[in-house]
């Protein structure tokens, strides 16, 4: 018997699109580092950790 602890497939799927606009946006904009994007991604991750 499988017992899912974990389901990523069910978190990606409620989150799905605004990772791919977010992706878009990266992609169209071609600013891969030190930018508006990766500064908000930085606040975002340190405001989850503390």
């Amino acid at each position: 018997m499988l017992v899912r602890l974990l389901d990523l497939k069910a978190q990606y799927t409620a989150i799905k699109d605004e990772v791919m606009r977010a992706m878009t946006d990266v992609c169209e904009s071609q600013l891969f580092a030190l930018c508006p994007a990766v500064a908000e991604f930085e606040e975002n991750i340190a405001a989850g950790l503390s």
